[in-house]
């Protein structure tokens, strides 16, 4: 994936969740060397896997980051 994203403390990865059952996930957006305030960098696809009894479900994401002023 793209370096500036980086996916973590992910409780659902590979996990198996009950009826309605939840799981959260963080994304931390690191804006690239160089990159001029404003500007967006991205979008990065995220995707996050995880199984309910007996089916595997993907959470996908595309993320975009916007350069800090």
């Amino acid at each position: 994936g793209d370096p500036h994203f980086v996916l973590s403390n992910s409780t659902c990865d590979n996990q198996t969740l009950a009826a309605n059952g939840t799981c959260t996930f963080d994304i931390t957006a690191t804006a690239p060397a160089g990159c001029n305030p404003g500007d967006p960098f991205g979008p990065a696809p995220v995707q996050v896997i995880g199984t309910f009894p007996s089916l595997k479900f993907y959470i996908d994401l595309v993320v975009q980051g916007i350069c800090p002023f």
